[in-house]
């Protein structure tokens, strides 16, 4: 039988060839928020807000289906390296279980807990009553999400990144049409608004979903998805939330750092929580080809750590690192030159608060420390050690960013942003010190 090209093709051009279809995907994904934005800045000021606001409850999501994939990732590439079809088989079937349980989940969750959790930014009505009918239909329609997350790193995993690019384009571009259709009312449909974006995101995630899971059962001969006579495996299921939570625990930092720097914006300046949410989007943007590469590390490094082949991971991770500085230097140059026409693609809502563009310009040094230390995560977490990833991204995201920027907004909104590239700057020494742990331990 020939050995899956993960354990033999040239590292350099393995990890080009299996990131670029993931990066082009990832992309693709950042597109549902935001185009959502753009055209729901075309609504008013208080539209932006709201969704923004429910911004990082969609993190969470995001953040839950992430630690699937990954626990499926790194267990599933691992056992294929080893040649245990079996386990292999049944650690998929169980993360699509584990994906509709997390949808029941938010399912119930959301309309209990949407309204409560939006009071806590704000106090305005017109808001409050956007940003529930938003989170309300996300959340009640999750199951998009967590399936879709689970058949792309099925084919992830198997190295089958082609397919994984075809069904977040699909996803994307029926989110794209239908966005205008549901939120302006177009083509004799009502005009839904802020709910209307929400429908298109939802519709675009589920269909995505179906279709990636069919194509996994129809073409993806690696795994054999079967659910005849299935019953949950607890074992595997508990191993795939043991290495996934780590995981998850990095992408909802995301939404404590999101939810923290709304808390801290809100009594200082109202406009620069619409901006914000505006910013971040635009970066996750930015930031989608880098993890497009640290994700395809972690089923390449789980492969070859089943197979025995602690060289080709180490020169993998600086090949990686490389990679890394080119796509983050690159981004860095985009945002230096032209904040005003990024800001100009959500319209004018996005310059209510006038210090944008100087904020841009200031953050925009920080993508390059970034780069590097989530490339080193990345690696991490192919390796199995979740949690020291999960240190590094406390660092940076929570630890030294939050209390900066908290510190530096009491004297002035306008360097409060300078919170960015310290944090990242803080952060580097600690990623170098636990990447050459790591790469020293495969030694033994």
């Amino acid at each position: 039988m020939q050995e899956n090209k993960m354990g033999v093709m040239p590292e350099g051009k393995l990890l080009l060839s299996m990131s670029l279809p993931v990066m082009g995907s990832m992309l693709i994904s950042a597109l549902y928020n935001i185009v959502d934005s753009m055209f729901v800045a075309r609504i008013s000021d208080n539209a932006l807000n709201a969704v923004s606001l429910s911004f990082p409850i969609q993190l969470l999501m995001i953040s839950l289906a992430t630690g699937i994939g990954v626990g499926l990732n790194v267990l599933l590439s691992h056992a294929l390296g080893a040649g245990q079809q079996q386990r292999a088989d049944s650690i998929a079937t169980n993360s699509i279980f584990l994906s509709f349980v997390c949808w029941i989940a938010f399912a119930l969750l959301g309309q209990l807990f949407s309204a409560p959790f939006l009071s806590l930014f704000t106090e305005n009505k017109v808001v409050l009553s956007m940003g529930l009918d938003y989170l309300r239909i996300c959340t009640g329609f999750s199951g998009g999400v967590f399936l879709l997350f689970t058949a792309e790193r099925l084919m992830q995993a198997t190295g089958k990144t082609v397919y994984h690019m075809l069904i977040q384009c699909l996803g994307a571009g029926l989110n794209i049409i239908l966005d205008p259709i549901f939120i302006f009312g177009y083509w004799g449909c009502p005009a839904f608004g802020v709910a209307g974006a929400a429908a298109a995101t939802v519709i675009g995630q589920c269909v995505a979903a179906a279709v990636g899971l069919w194509l996994n059962h129809l073409l993806n001969h690696d795994i054999h998805l079967s659910f005849r006579g299935f019953r949950p495996g607890r074992a595997i299921n508990l191993e795939i939330c043991r290495v996934g939570l780590p995981a998850a625990l990095i992408q909802a930092l995301s939404t404590f750092m999101v939810a923290g720097m709304n808390a801290v914006l809100m009594p200082l300046h109202a406009a620069a929580v619409g901006f914000f949410g505006v910013y971040y989007k635009l970066q996750n943007f930015l930031y989608m080809p880098l993890y497009g590469m640290t994700n395809t590390l972690v089923p390449i490094i789980g492969y070859n750590l089943g197979a025995g082949k602690p060289n080709r991971i180490r020169r993998l991770a600086w090949q990686a690192v490389k990679f890394s500085l080119v796509l983050m230097g690159a981004g860095m140059v985009l945002f230096l030159l032209f904040p005003r026409a990024l800001l100009g693609l959500f319209g004018s809502e996005a310059f209510a608060y006038s210090g944008g563009l100087a904020a841009i310009r200031i953050i925009a040094p920080s993508f390059l420390p970034a780069g590097v230390i989530l490339t080193f995560a990345g690696m991490l977490q192919g390796l199995g050690r979740s949690g020291e990833a999960l240190l590094l991204s406390s660092l940076r995201q929570i630890i030294f960013l939050l209390p900066v920027a908290y510190l530096l907004g009491q004297h002035n909104l306008s360097v409060l942003w300078i919170a960015f590239p310290v944090a990242e700057l803080l952060s580097l020494p600690a990623s170098l010190w636990l990447w050459r742990r790591a790469a020293k331990a495969l030694q033994k």
